[in-house]
């Protein structure tokens, strides 16, 4: 994944330093990411996301495809706070809530497959109890909930994360399945 992240910002012609203008996220951090030493947070796949214009499943490697998604017609402002990590969180280190416009989402597509939130933890590793937050909008997803949740629900992580009203993915790179 961190090869994706590298030649992307290298097809634009970007130093780390611009891409922590561009995204918010510290040049330290972003250099673990990019050497693999670190992961993204969910906040962080989602900026460079937009700021890379590709999506979020292909910088989780979830898809071969390049290109973004359309965009979505949700106007979604998360106003995040930038900690000095740059991931969006409090004070607290906790993840922001969903935007309300997200909550539906996810029971949506949960009610569509007639799964419960325990078969959901079941597909995803996902708690119950922290399911039902975030189809609450209690709390933000981690990057891997969201990745682990897109597969189980056969959609994109830019779905989740309100980029696109998608929600059929791109094509899924071999081996990987929901």
């Amino acid at each position: 994944m961190n090869d994706r992240l590298r030649e992307l910002r290298r097809e634009r012609g970007c130093t780390q330093k611009e891409m922590q203008l561009l995204t918010g996220i510290d040049r330290g951090n972003y250099s673990k990411i990019e050497l693999g030493k670190r992961y993204y947070t969910f906040g962080q796949c989602r900026r460079l996301a937009v700021a890379l214009e590709t999506s979020m499943d292909y910088l989780a490697g979830l898809t071969d495809e390049k290109r973004p998604y359309e965009k979505s017609k949700l106007s979604l402002s998360w106003p995040e706070r930038k900690t000095a990590e740059g991931s969006g969180a409090d004070e607290s280190g906790k993840e922001k809530k969903l935007p309300p416009q997200l909550c539906g989402r996810l029971l949506e597509l949960r009610s569509g497959k007639r799964y419960t939130q325990v078969r959901m933890q079941t597909l995803t590793g996902v708690d119950q109890s922290n399911y039902s937050k975030l189809e609450r909008g209690e709390v933000q997803y981690t990057f891997e909930q969201c990745r682990l949740i897109a597969l189980a629900m056969n959609t994109s992580m830019d779905y989740l994360a309100g980029l696109t009203d998608r929600k059929k993915p791109h094509k899924r790179r071999k081996g990987i399945s929901g």
